[in-house]
This record gives C-alpha cells, sequence and structure tokens, in this order.
C-alpha cells in the first residue's frame, strides 16, 4: 500500500491547512480535533481504502508537511536564502488610529480596504471568529471583520472549498505554511482552473503557532471556565491576550514589568519552544511562496513607539502592483533585505527550523522536505536553558506537563532574563557616563 497523510500525523507534523482533504478522490480524510494534541490533525477514514486506487499518494503530493521545493516554486536561495525581495518596506496605516487599533501597524486592513475600494478585488479570504476558539477561514468584503493575528491552531481546511465555489477575483490572507499547501494543491493539474481566481497571496511573517493547550491553560489559571472570543493582538505592538468570557473580559498585563507571574504566563502562550512541532521544523517565516509578505519591524529605530511599524516583502510582480494601488492609504519608507535579518534574527532564514530538521531526522522521526537551492543556512542551536524547555515538554508525563514548563520558565527562564535585563541597564548606565567607549550596547 501506498503512504498516505497518516504518515504525516504520525510524526505531529501536520498543520491543519486542509489541502489532503481537498485532494483526496475518495473523500476519505478528515480534519479532525485531537484532543490529546489540542490541535486539528487530518485522518484517514478507511486506510485500507487509500492502495485500492490512490497509488499515487495525492495527499502526499500536495502536503506542505511533506515536502516543497521552495527553490522552485519562490527562488527561495534568492538574497541568501531570504527568497525573492523585489522591494522591501516599512510602513502603517495612514487612517488616524487605525495602526493602533489593528495588529501592529494596520497594514493588511489598509491595503486590503483600498484594494476594494478601487474594484481590484472581489473578496478577501481570512480568517474569521465562529466561537470560542474557533475560526475558519471565510469570504470577507468588509475588512473591519479581520480578527487580526491568530496564534493558535485553527482549521485552515474549509478555504479549497471557498475558492472553487467562488468565481471571483480574491486575496488570501494567511500563514506562510498555509499558503505552500495552496500553491501545491493548486499546482495540480486538474486545479490549475482555479489558479485565476487567486489575484493576491498575502503572507504573514510567522512567529510559530501554538496548539490549544497554552490558551486553555491560561484561561483556567485566571478562572475562566468557558472561553467566549480570544485575541492576541491590538491596542498597539506586541501581543497582549484578551479574552472574552461569562464573567466578562480579561486582559492580560503587558510583561514588560518583569513581574514573576505576568513573566510566566506570557512565555506559557508564546515561548517558541512550545510551538506546535511542525513549526518548530519550519524555514518558512517569510512566505517564500507569496506575493506579499507583512509582519513586524522589530528594528532598533522602532523600539520606543507604540502604534507599531509593519515590514512589508514584495515577492512577486502582481504583489508589487497591489502594494503600489494601496500606497495612498499608506505610510511607507523604503527598507532592505538585511532590515529583514535584523528584524526577524535566526527566524528570517529559518536557521532554528534547519536545527529542528537535522535533529529530528538524527533521531530517526519524520521530517519535511524542504528544498532551498544552493543556499548554505547554518543551524541555530538553542540556547541551554530553552533546550531544557523544550526537554520538559518532550519528557514530562502529560499530567505533569504544565507543572513542568512553569518550573523551568519561573526557576530558570525568569533570573536569567532579569539578570540579562540588569547587565543590559548597567551597561547603558555605564554608555551615558562615558565609561562604555567600545562597548556595543545591546538594544
Amino acid at each position: 500500500m501506498s503512504e498516505s497523510i497518516d504518515l504525516i500525523c504520525r510524526a505531529d507534523q501536520c498543520i491543519s491547512c486542509g489541502a489532503c482533504v481537498a485532494i483526496c478522490p475518495l473523500d476519505n480524510i478528515r480534519l479532525v480535533y485531537n484532543g490529546q494534541r489540542e490541535k486539528y490533525d487530518a485522518r484517514v477514514v478507511a486506510p485500507e481504502r487509500c492502495g485500492q486506487n490512490c497509488a499515487a499518494s495525492n495527499c502526499l503530493r500536495v502536503c506542505p508537511s511533506y515536502e516543497v521545493d521552495f527553490a522552485a516554486l519562490g527562488d527561495a536561495e534568492a538574497n541568501d536564502a531570504l527568497g525573492r525581495c523585489l522591494e522591501v518596506w516599512t510602513g502603517r496605516s495612514a487612517r488616524p488610529g487605525e495602526a493602533l487599533r489593528a495588529s501592529s501597524a494596520g497594514v493588511v486592513r489598509r491595503l486590503l480596504d483600498e484594494l476594494l475600494k478601487a474594484d481590484l478585488i472581489d473578496g478577501v479570504i481570512a480568517l474569521s471568529h465562529d466561537a470560542g476558539l474557533d475560526f475558519t477561514p471565510k469570504l470577507l468584503t468588509d475588512v473591519a471583520d479581520l480578527p487580526g493575528s491568530i496564534y493558535h491552531n485553527v482549521n485552515f481546511a474549509p478555504v479549497f472549498d471557498l475558492i472553487e465555489q467562488t468565481d471571483a477575483r480574491l486575496a488570501v490572507v494567511a500563514l506562510p505554511c498555509h499558503i505552500a499547501g495552496l500553491t501545491k494543491y493548486f499546482s495540480v493539474p486538474r486545479k490549475r482552473k482555479f489558479q485565476r481566481r487567486i489575484v493576491l497571496t498575502i503572507s504573514l511573517i510567522c512567529g510559530y503557532s501554538f496548539s490549544r493547550a497554552g490558551i486553555k491553560a491560561y484561561a483556567r489559571g485566571k478562572g475562566i471556565r468557558r472561553i467566549d472570543s480570544v485575541a492576541y493582538r491590538g491596542a498597539g505592538k506586541g501581543k497582549q491576550v484578551r479574552i472574552g468570557h461569562s464573567g466578562g473580559r480579561h486582559v492580560q498585563p503587558r510583561p514588560g514589568s518583569l513581574r514573576w507571574r505576568r513573566y510566566v504566563d506570557f512565555q506559557l502562550l508564546f515561548h517558541p519552544m512550545l510551538a506546535q512541532r511542525r513549526c518548530l521544523c519550519c524555514v518558512d517565516h517569510l512566505g517564500y511562496l507569496a506575493d506579499l509578505v507583512i509582519g513586524d519591524a522589530w528594528l532598533p529605530r522602532f523600539a520606543n513607539e507604540t502604534e507599531g511599524t509593519n515590514l512589508i516583502v514584495v515577492r512577486t510582480q502582481r504583489g508589487k502592483v497591489a502594494l503600489e494601488a494601496a500606497s495612498r492609504g499608506l505610510e511607507l519608507e523604503a527598507a532592505s533585505p538585511a532590515d529583514l535579518r535584523t528584524a526577524q534574527g535566526p527566524y528570517a532564514r529559518g536557521e532554528l527550523g534547519e536545527y529542528f530538521l537535522r535533529r529530528t531526522v538524527g533521531r530517526g522521526g519524520f521530517a519535511p522536505r524542504f528544498n532551498r537551492g544552493s543556499s548554505t543556512v547554518r543551524p541555530h542551536r538553542p540556547a541551554p536553558w530553552d533546550r531544557l524547555l523544550l526537554w520538559a515538554v518532550e519528557k514530562a508525563p502529560r499530567r505533569w506537563a504544565l507543572s513542568a514548563r512553569k518550573l523551568v520558565i519561573g526557576l530558570v527562564l525568569y533570573p536569567l532574563t532579569v539578570l540579562q535585563s540588569a547587565v543590559r541597564g548597567s551597561l547603558k548606565a555605564a554608555a551615558k557616563l562615558g565609561l562604555g567607549r567600545g562597548v556595543n550596547t545591546p538594544e
């Protein structure tokens, strides 16, 4: 029997894009919620049917967690593995107040609104809130409905039916891995006729997606029994969780004060070592296959601002045309590929992903096969304390998993962060007094 999507799910590499569900000629794959992993996984309904009529392994052919040829599909080796960059900009919405209300600078919302007004697109396919923690892609004609960045696992499978059943000019907003799934799916000969409906793809720069375990544990710790809604961004740059529930609305305090409880809560939600396994193996944080890539500009020159600033990478000619058409609604400033490396660190070139890919294969596990051509990317090994947290994730019994993570974060990572902050403050103070000549002061 030929291998099926079960290979991906056994290795916990599914990212819930739904491409395998849509391509299966036997209607034999479902995306179902895995309560143990707290995420959606693809599941073959009747495995014995796969070998009878599906020897070509259709599901693996479109799966972005099986293999992706980023070099052929997106010129990934260009710019030292940053990918094709026709232009790079920093910017924000020019509409008063919108940059503060939206997810970090409001470029996605303003760009799409300008394209709708100019009649260059008929609709937007993006995540929309259903109930609780459930978000699914929907066809939107009002960008005010955009929910902002969502950091927990979602079921993205409805996107394929939306595109095939909607004869319109569509812009699609998604994570890089979901864009890869769309690209592979609509490259299949019998699906190519639908490609013309997608006139623009926008990838969000991805700093990892998490299972639902973290947000559920956080809510329980705050006495919230049922989550009615959740938002992770808004009211300025950076992450800040806001939960709607039967008792009202909970807003997570920002972690900047380095209070122990706030720090532990924040890291339990967003520490990279707690991301989905497939996310750890990712080398595509910057959306190689999208027309436009948009995300936070974590650059020193924007360190003291409150509204946030976006990085915008133009990867294709149609992305360039779209940005020019929407430019009257944006405040833009030219940037460079070097700014991408500075802003995104080891994520920019997938250096952390290279480390986890090699680590997984070295331990005899299955890992996605990503081709980035002749580019050479040196793996970035996480710090020892981060690897200690990863060890707690992988080795702690499930019933003690949350306690083990809190122990490492609270008793190891927190003291190190406080020490680092104190050293940084001392260096800045010395520099101001003229005692730090020749010393590079960390920003």
